[in-house]
């Protein structure tokens, strides 16, 4: 099991929302969620889906951090997308 996949089950067990539920609040694919979930994709593509969930499931500055982190795409400074300034520190 990848760290990514550890981290978003214990994210979405400790919040009780589900794939399904997950999906539809974010519009992230649940297909997306489940191979992230399984370990069958090891990080995600992009970083904006990652962020969506961390507002669904109402994830502290830190722990989107540490989310990004897991998922091998730094912090959302590093990432270098101009909007990506935005989401440090503010609600996302």
């Amino acid at each position: 099991m990848t760290e990514l996949a550890e981290h978003l089950g214990a994210l979405m067990r400790r919040s009780g929302v589900g794939t399904q539920t997950l999906s539809k609040l974010t519009g992230v694919l649940r297909t997306a969620i489940d191979n992230w979930r399984d370990g069958t994709v090891r990080r995600p593509r992009r970083w904006e889906p990652l962020l969506r969930i961390a507002r669904v499931l109402s994830l502290s500055r830190e722990e989107r951090g540490r989310s990004l982190r897991v998922a091998s795409l730094g912090y959302w400074r590093e990432i270098g997308h101009p909007r990506a300034a935005a989401y440090d520190g503010a609600p996302v």
